[in-house]
């Protein structure tokens, strides 16, 4: 890692889906970091090499939010962290669009796996957070690429935890872990989630136009932005408001 420090190389690659720099020309999102969009491994900071079959322990930074009871805001479930494989070596996950259910290999609670423990006016002193990995002892030998997600917001429109702070990386697949020699037992294929057409139906519901409650509409009437239950315009880019959690229901996309 950079000189060590965990903490700081995890806050450095840490990527914002909902942030502006991360939209493209097409108004979609990239998955990750600019400069983890390819395999180069800065010094100190090499590509991590294990065997299939082999279980890793991720490792970030809870910043205050491990804590139900102490975190920030209080008393908030910290969402979700996920892992996502590309599916074959030296393959990519370019675009937050493709980091669906059938891609994704671990998933837990942000705090499940964590050490907290007060500190000055009982405030979180996140000691550590982590989780596990099992690699697949049929994983391809090579570069195989994954993406490390964090879901902090539960979207009510689309009734899901939607993934909004990631960061990438790869694992050089060198042999097989030992005692993992039986034949590997056939994949499981998660069946991919349909949560944007749910997105969808609730377009054609009523929403409140500009979040004010006096100003009902429904359907095609309606802006096309939708957040929950406010529905608001583009603005002068053509874009709707970069809050996380939204649906553009024009363009029939996540926000």
């Amino acid at each position: 890692m950079d000189n060590g420090d965990w903490i700081r190389e995890s806050t450095y690659y840490l990527w914002d889906l909902a942030g502006e720099r991360a939209s493209n020309e097409e108004g979609g999102r990239h998955a990750c970091h600019p400069t983890q969009r390819e395999p180069k491994y800065p010094d100190k900071a090499p590509c991590t090499k294990a065997k299939a079959g082999q279980s890793l322990r991720l490792r970030f930074w809870g910043n205050g939010h491990a804590s139900f009871q102490w975190g920030r805001p209080l008393h908030r479930d910290p969402g979700l962290v996920r892992v996502y494989w590309a599916g074959a070596k030296n393959k990519e996950i370019v675009m937050a669009s493709e980091l669906t259910p059938d891609k994704m290999m671990a998933e837990g609670n942000f705090s499940a796996d964590a050490v907290t423990m007060p500190k000055d006016g009982n405030l979180p002193n996140d000691k550590a957070n982590w989780m596990q990995l099992n690699l697949p002892v049929n994983i391809p030998q090579g570069r195989n690429m994954f993406v490390w997600t964090w879901a902090p917001i539960w979207d009510k429109f689309a009734g899901r935890w939607r993934d909004q702070y990631t960061t990438c990386f790869d694992i050089i697949v060198e042999g097989k872990e030992e005692g993992n020699n039986i034949s590997p037992p056939p994949p499981v294929v998660k069946p991919i989630d349909d949560n944007d057409a749910k997105a969808k139906e609730q377009c054609a519901k009523e929403c409140s136009r500009g979040g004010q409650k006096q100003f009902p509409c429904s359907g095609d009437n309606c802006p096309p932005c939708r957040y929950d239950s406010g529905c608001y315009d583009y603005n002068d880019q053509g874009k709707c408001p970069n809050w996380p959690g939204g649906f553009d229901c024009k363009k029939g996309q996540a926000i």
